[in-house]
């Protein structure tokens, strides 16, 4: 159980890092499908 959590942290503490540059990289490429014209 211990070791759940140790993993959960962990975890966490991966995605927190990863989620901006997953959302900068996203972020252009919805700009860009917003920017055509429709």
């Amino acid at each position: 159980m211990r070791s759940l959590h140790h993993f959960w942290k962990r975890w966490f503490s991966i995605v927190s890092i990863l989620n901006p540059i997953a959302q900068a990289y996203r972020f252009p490429i919805d700009r860009t499908h917003k920017e055509t014209p429709t």
